[in-house]
C-alpha cells in the first residue's frame, strides 16, 4: 500500500495526457542509467512515487520497457510496488521478462522467509472438534498416494495423532473453538462488555509502539502507512503495513500483540466485508515424517476439526507458496527427513476471517501485490478432508475445508451442555485458563494505557 493517491493523482487517472511526463520519466523509459544514477539521490519519497500526468510511475515504464538496472535502482531507493496506473496493473503486471518480475520478491531473509511456510505443527493448528462448530453430519475423508490409490496406511506411526496430540485435547480447546470462534466476531459481545474500537486502536497504538524498529519507521513507506492509520484509523492501514517487511509481522508472533490485533479486526469485520475471500489460497509446511503421520491418521478419525492459532499468510497462487520452499536436506536418518506439504484452503463461501490482501482495480493493499495474499485470521475452523503424498519425493497435499461457525445463541447453547458433562477437574483447569488469560489481557491493555 503506497500513498494515499491526491485528488490531482485521481485526476489524472481519469484523464491522462498522452506522452506527458517529466524529464526523469523518460530517462526511465529510454535507459539513461546515468542520468537515474545522478537525479535519484536528490528525489523525496513523495517525489519517487507520484503518479504521471499520463497516469503512470517510473517504476511502471522502466518495468514495462526492461530496464532491468533502472528497476532495480529504483525498488533500492524505496519505489513502492504496489502503486497501480490508470489501467489499474502494478509495475510487476507490466514487467518486461521474468527477470525483472523476480526484482519483485519479497527477499529470503528471517522476516519475510518463511511467510508462506510453517515449520511447527504445534504453532500451526489447534486440535479440536468438528462438533464445536458445524452440524454432525460425517464429512467424506479420503487419503491417496499421488497416484490417486487410495492407501491405508504410512511409514511411520499411524496412530501418533491418537498419542501425541489428541492427548493434548481437552475441553478447554472445544470450548475455545465455540466461543472464541464465534462470539469474539459478533459485535453484540463487544457492545456487551463495553470494549469500545478506540480503546482497541489505543491497544494497537502500543502494540506498534514496542513491535517497529528505528529501521521500521525509518522506511517511508511504512511510515506513511503509520501516519495514514493515526489519522484515519482505518483498519485497512494494518493489513497494508502486515505486508510488508517490519518487524511488526514478526511481532504477532508473541500471544498478546497477536490477540490485540486479532481482537481489532474482529471489531471491524464490516469494513473490510468485500474482501472476504470464497475460493482456494495455498500455503506451505515443512513436516517431519512423524508429523506427517499425525495429519494421515487425523485424516481417518471424524470428529475432529483443526483451528489456527496464528495469523497465517497464504496465497491465491499455490506457485507462490511453493516459491517460499526450500530444497529439504538429506540426513542419514530418513525419519527426520522434511516432507515438503502444501496446505490447500478451500473457502466454499465467503469468509469473514480469510481476507483477501490481493489488489483490487480501485486499490491495493500488498506491498507485495503478486504474491496475492489471503491473510487467514486466529480461530478460523478448518476440516481435513483429503490428503495425497508421494514418498519418492517427499511431499504431499494436505487439502482442508473451512468450517462455517454457528451463531453466537447456538453456540453459547453447546457452551453451556459442554460445561454440563465435565468433570470437576475439567471445570477448574477451563476456569483457570480463561482466568489467566483475562488477566494476561487486562495487564496488556494497562500497559497500553500508561
Amino acid at each position: 500500500m503506497g500513498p494515499s493517491p491526491s485528488k490531482e493523482e485521481m485526476m489524472r487517472k481519469s484523464n491522462p495526457v498522452k506522452g506527458k511526463a517529466d524529464e526523469f520519466y523518460f530517462a526511465c523509459r529510454e535507459g539513461n542509467l546515468d542520468y537515474v544514477k545522478e537525479t535519484l539521490p536528490a528525489m523525496t519519497w513523495e517525489e519517487l512515487n507520484q503518479l504521471q500526468p499520463n497516469g503512470s510511475t517510473y517504476l511502471h515504464v522502466a518495468s514495462h520497457t526492461g530496464r532491468t538496472e533502472i528497476v532495480r535502482l529504483l525498488l533500492q531507493h524505496g519505489c513502492v510496488r504496489s502503486n497501480l496506473n490508470l489501467y489499474g496493473l502494478t509495475p510487476y503486471d507490466e514487467a518486461w521478462s521474468e527477470e525483472i518480475k523476480v526484482l519483485f520478491h519479497r527477499p529470503r531473509d528471517e522476516r519475510g522467509g518463511c511467510r508462506f511456510v510453517d515449520n511447527d505443527i504445534d504453532e500451526t493448528f489447534r486440535l479440536t472438534s468438528s462438533l464445536a462448530a458445524t452440524a454432525d453430519s460425517p464429512s467424506m475423508r479420503t487419503t491417496m498416494n499421488e497416484d490417486d490409490e487410495q492407501i491405508n496406511e504410512i511409514d511411520g506411526d499411524a496412530d501418533f495423532v491418537i498419542n501425541e496430540w489428541v492427548e493434548t485435547f481437552n475441553h478447554f480447546d472445544k470450548y475455545s473453538a465455540l466461543m472464541v470462534g464465534t462470539i469474539f466476531k459478533s459485535n453484540l459481545f463487544y457492545r456487551l462488555v463495553g470494549l469500545k474500537r478506540s480503546s482497541l486502536h489505543l491497544m494497537m497504538d502500543y502494540v506498534l509502539s514496542i513491535s517497529l524498529t528505528e529501521n521500521d519507521r525509518g522506511n517511508p513507506a511504512i511510515y506513511s502507512i503509520l501516519n495514514e492509520y493515526q489519522t484515519r484509523r482505518e483498519i485497512k492501514s494494518l493489513l497494508a503495513l502486515y505486508t510488508h517487511q517490519s518487524s511488526f509481522y514478526t511481532s504477532l508472533r508473541d500471544d498478546s500483540k497477536c490477540a490485540a490485533f486479532t481482537t481489532l479486526l474482529y471489531r471491524n469485520l464490516s469494513k473490510i466485508r468485500r474482501r472476504f475471500y470464497k475460493g482456494t489460497s495455498y500455503r506451505g509446511m515443512k513436516l517431519q515424517k512423524k508429523e506427517l503421520s499425525a495429519y494421515f491418521s487425523l485424516s481417518r478419525h471424524t470428529g475432529f476439526a483443526l483451528m489456527n492459532t496464528k495469523f497465517q499468510s497464504s496465497s491465491k497462487n499455490k506457485e507462490v507458496a511453493k516459491l517460499f520452499f526450500n530444497p529439504a536436506d538429506i540426513p542419514d536418518d530418513s525419519n527426520i527427513r522434511e516432507y515438503m506439504v502444501l496446505i490447500e484452503y478451500h473457502f466454499l463461501e465467503p469468509c469473514e476471517s480469510a481476507i483477501d490482501l490481493a489488489p483490487t482495480v480501485e486499490t491495493n493493499l500488498s506491498a507485495y501485490p503478486h504474491e496475492q495474499e489471503v491473510l487467514i485470521l486466529p480461530h478460523t475452523l478448518f476440516e481435513l478432508f483429503e490428503m495425497k503424498y508421494d514418498e519418492t519425493t517427499k511431499t504431499a497435499i494436505i487439502r482442508l475445508k473451512h468450517i462455517v461457525p454457528r451463531g453466537i445463541f447456538s453456540s453459547l447453547r453447546c457452551a453451556v451442555k459442554e460445561f454440563q458433562t465435565m468433570t470437576p477437574e475439567d471445570l477448574q483447569q477451563t476456569l483457570s485458563r480463561l482466568e489467566r488469560n483475562v488477566k494476561s489481557m487486562m495487564e496488556f491493555v494497562n500497559n497500553s494505557d500508561n
